[in-house]
């Protein structure tokens, strides 16, 4: 459950540039693109947490206990 709200968290202060969706339109993609555009925000998240520090981003630690089809979910979950 930890690591659920601190994927919630992480999502809710994403900043900088990307392409933005509303819920609505995420829930309209197809899996793929749903699977895709995860992949590119947790990639986007991981990547800003390494700049900052040396060590192994804590998110990273939290994610490897998952999927991405799983982490996809928990999205799809809350967008609905």
């Amino acid at each position: 459950m930890k690591c659920i709200l601190k994927i919630l968290l992480f999502i809710s202060l994403m900043s900088g540039e990307c392409i933005a969706l509303t819920a609505n339109e995420f829930l309209d993609l197809n899996a793929r693109d749903r699977v895709v555009w995860v992949t590119g925000v947790i990639d986007g998240l991981l990547t800003e947490e390494l700049i900052r520090t040396v060590n192994q981003p804590k998110l990273a630690i939290c994610l490897a206990e998952y999927r991405v089809n799983q982490i996809t979910a928990i999205y799809i979950k809350h967008f609905k």
